[in-house]
């Protein structure tokens, strides 16, 4: 860590050495938000709802310096949580960042990045007596992500949207993992079985990219990144990831264009197996006019472990368009196929499409989108049936004045999910609605509230509905310019 911290330091005494020092431009901004949280359903269950409010504070400093040739911005952003109904509290001492960036030519830029965040917050509340899909949900973020890395690896990311398919086929995905995978994943749905009651770790990412504009709106782009989680209390692995890429986007005229990417990552884990990824990207658009563009695309994306978890390879392709109807309208469309083959486990395949309407409306502008998708299975030698799904949403934005903004927003999914034959329909709706008013210059009062309603056929994991409110007060101003 005293390496990365060292080059950093010897990154940014680079990117401050302007050709005139006098031609800088240098600010410090700060803000604090003070926001309370009441979550109505803490547990996510049909009876016996338990309810609690939560209070952060986040206070933000951020240094802004500009030159010639070079931008530069340092903040320091920490958090601190307060949960009533358990009496403890959360905090991330770190939520340190760096962005910075050096125009060496006027073709070719430098850029670099890193964040460093320590965080200290007490184990979620676990119950290994319910289904394991129960347990995922009332596992914290970080431990969701944890688990879907190890049962979907296909998944390269976590945000929380895909937590019906998720629930879907977190039993398959379980019962057909290795026994070291199955013991993980135990572990992690049991944090106190070890003796701790508080979870403690830091995450670093730095990120270093070069751009080469070789060419009219054409570019080549080098990176390299490094992310590293240092598990403080043993109940997630220790990784150390590196990711070298490489990306060229060309214009060969105005209106085709393509874009191809390679990247290759490493990761390494001091209590599952190391993992090597290679993924490629190709994207190839044209613009038979300037309201109109279309694109086809094709994405592979092969994990290896060095290990007994199962490789998987994922390949991708998708056709769109994109078109403005008239100056305030615009329509996206999407039709993808992926082809997941693993190693142990059964193939997967699955047929998607996706179609989105925006306008723009006086004061604000509406959007709503539809969206479909057809899974199947090998796991019985031939194609079979593994799930499907349909969605809707729609987004509205409304300024009432100068000053009041409001938004509302839905959004539908209805999944099912075949095991063994055996049908399961799971139904899942929200909705939402947010006004944010400022005031006396600098501050900012904003009150929002969400409803989720959760219905499924099966039993693995109960049906609930949940209320949540937060209201946040914030205020931000520039504190020093010279």
């Amino acid at each position: 860590m005293k390496k990365v911290n060292f080059c950093i330091f010897i990154l940014i005494c680079g990117l401050s050495l302007p050709g005139v020092i006098s031609a800088r431009q240098n600010s410090l901004e700060g803000s604090v938000g003070l926001e309370n949280d009441y979550r109505s359903n803490v547990f996510n269950t049909k009876s016996g709802h338990v309810d609690e409010w939560n209070t952060q504070l986040s206070p933000v400093l951020t240094v802004v310096s500009v030159g010639q040739s070079d931008n530069m911005s340092v903040t320091y952003a920490p958090t601190f949580s307060y949960n009533h109904r358990r009496d403890e509290n959360e905090l991330e001492y770190g939520g340190v960042s760096f962005a910075g960036d050096k125009a060496l030519s006027g073709q070719w830029k430098l850029s670099v990045s890193d964040s460093y965040n320590y965080h200290e917050a007490p184990v979620f509340e676990a119950n290994t007596s319910l289904s394991l899909g129960q347990q995922f949900l009332r596992a914290d973020d970080a431990t969701q992500a944890e688990i879907v890395r190890l049962l979907f690896p296909e998944m390269t990311s976590w945000d929380g949207s895909q937590t019906t398919q998720i629930l879907a086929e977190i039993d398959t995905r379980y019962q057909a993992a290795t026994q070291s995978v199955k013991n993980q994943v135990d572990r992690l749905l049991d944090p106190a079985s070890n003796g701790q009651t508080r979870k403690r770790y830091w995450d670093n990412s730095l990120s270093l990219v070069s751009d080469y504009e070789f060419a009219k709106n054409s570019t080549l782009s080098l990176g390299y990144s490094i992310d590293v989680h240092d598990e403080k209390t043993g109940i997630q692995a220790d990784s150390v990831s590196h990711a070298p890429n490489l990306s060229i986007s060309y214009e060969i005229s105005p209106q085709w264009a393509i874009q191809a990417g390679y990247g290759y990552g490493y990761t390494s884990y001091d209590t599952s197996d190391d993992s090597k990824s290679d993924d490629i990207d190709l994207r190839l658009e044209f613009n038979p006019q300037p309201s109109t563009s279309l694109y086809g695309a094709y994405t592979f994306a092969a994990i290896d472990y060095d290990g007994n978890t199962d490789n998987s390879t994922t390949q991708s392709t998708s056709v769109g368009i994109s078109h403005e109807i008239d100056q305030n309208t615009s329509l996206n469309g999407d039709l993808g196929f992926s082809y997941l083959a693993r190693g142990i486990a059964a193939d997967e395949r699955d047929f998607s499409l996706t179609t989105s309407l925006s306008r723009a409306i006086s004061r604000g502008s509406i959007s709503a989108n539809i969206g479909a998708d057809l899974g199947e299975t090998s796991s019985t030698g031939s194609w079979g049936k593994l799930s499907n799904s349909w969605s809707i949403g729609s987004v509205l934005q409304y300024d009432w004045s100068q000053d009041v903004s409001t938004s509302l927003d839905f959004s539908y999914e209805r999944r099912n999910s075949w095991t063994n034959s055996s049908k399961t329909t799971y139904d899942d709706f929200n909705a939402g609605a947010g006004v944010s008013i400022p005031f006396l210059q600098w501050f900012v009062v904003s009150v929002d509230y969400d409803y989720h309603l959760f219905d499924s056929t099966g039993t693995s994991v109960d049906d609930y509905d949940e209320h949540r409110v937060s209201v946040n007060l914030s205020a931000s101003k520039e504190l020093l310019r010279w």
